[in-house]
């Protein structure tokens, strides 16, 4: 059997309070070719198909087209939903998608979602487990203890009833101990979301999706696959594109990450204003980062005229902090007049104090501010 494992589309998905659905149809005409040419049984995608529980209309087409394209070309597809996804959303209309080979996650009640497929070697088992919750496997299984979500995740493996002797896929969405984790994720305080991959080793792959760095966790065979593209500037340097992998005999398994190409693709450049003028005009998305100790004026709108799609500006000199120098504390924020703070902010990012007559304009501002509340 040969298979694409994709996860993390976000189909909707804005950065920067930019729309990225030209940069999603790019890249996602690009996944139906590599599907294609690499001649692939099935589609793997591994939940937030969607970036809200609630898509746009633009968003929903997509989706929509994207399903089409693998459906017109003979290619089954298998797809949970993840913690961005409404499982209502994703399943609209399921019953006629499975007519189509297109195969969706129910909410997760206990059962998980069994496929038996045969190749060439025999039979082979796809089980679908979506996104889920402590109190949602807890009233499930009400005689267990209950308290983590780890513990969540080992009734449920537990529960399931694998026969090991047989080539089993398991497609999820969760965060595993010892993955890498980006900014655009979510995150739980103290990772109390880790579950352990120890439970899930046995399976000859196991398919995850919510994490956006492509990678192994402990053991070659559970991947995450990353996803569609960079959706923050902490992925900068990762390679974005679905897994192609490969399952022969039992143990018999190999993979390979093909990489596509950007409409966009996100980087993060840094240096003096004459620097960074110099370097030639770009259209992608841009994290600026400037380094000159004192501001030239209108640095920011001259930057932005020679790249239209930097998103982010950041100034980074000896004035910044550093460990050691003092900082305001939240506490005394309260004692300090907005006449005052502004003027901190004006020193921080001009590297210049105010004037005597810019000093009085300031007050007269804020005075008249009061006097209209």
């Amino acid at each position: 059997m040969k298979f694409m494992h994709l996860a993390d589309l976000h189909i909707g998905k804005r950065m920067n309070d930019l729309s990225l659905i030209e940069d999603q149809k790019y890249a996602m005409n690009q996944v139906v070719e590599i599907a294609k040419g690499e001649n692939v049984d099935f589609v793997l995608i591994s939940g937030d198909v969607f970036d809200k529980s609630i898509p746009s209309d633009e968003a929903f087409l997509l989706y929509g087209d994207f399903i089409n394209n693998l459906y017109q070309n003979n290619i089954k597809v298998y797809m949970i939903a993840g913690n961005h996804d409404s499982i209502h959303k994703l399943n609209y209309a399921s019953n006629i998608f499975k007519n189509s080979d297109i195969f969706i996650s129910d909410t997760f009640n206990g059962e998980v979602n069994k496929y038996s497929m045969t190749d060439d070697v025999g039979e082979y088992f796809i089980y679908m487990l979506p996104y889920f919750r402590v109190a949602q496997v807890a009233k499930i299984y009400p005689d267990l203890k209950i308290e983590t979500l780890d513990d969540a995740f080992k009734a449920i493996i537990d529960n399931m009833d694998v026969d090991y002797t047989k080539r089993n896929i398991l497609l999820m969405h969760q965060f595993l101990i010892g993955a890498e984790r980006s900014e655009s994720e979510e995150v739980s305080v103290g990772g109390l979301d880790a579950l352990n991959s120890e439970y899930i080793k046995d399976f000859d792959y196991v398919a995850l999706g919510h994490l956006h760095k492509a990678q192994k966790v402990t053991y070659e065979n559970i991947r995450y696959s990353g996803s569609l593209l960079k959706y923050s500037f902490s992925e900068v340097d990762h390679v974005k594109g679905p897994v192609i992998v490969s399952i022969g005999e039992k143990g018999d398994f190999n993979y390979k990450q093909v990489p596509i190409t950007y409409l966009h693709d996100v980087k993060i450049i840094k240096g003096t204003f004459d620097d960074l003028m110099k370097m030639d005009e770009t259209n992608d998305f841009l994290k600026v980062i400037l380094t000159d100790e004192i501001t030239p004026i209108d640095a920011k709108y001259d930057l932005q005229q020679h790249f239209p799609n930097m998103l982010v500006f950041k100034v980074e000199n000896s004035r910044d902090y550093k460990e050691g120098e003092e900082e305001i504390e939240l506490k005394d924020i309260e004692n300090i007049s907005i006449s005052d703070m502004f003027s901190m902010f004006y020193l921080e990012r001009t590297n210049s104090e105010l004037n005597d007559k810019q000093k009085e304009i300031i007050k007269k501002l804020v005075k008249n501010m009061e006097a209209n509340e």
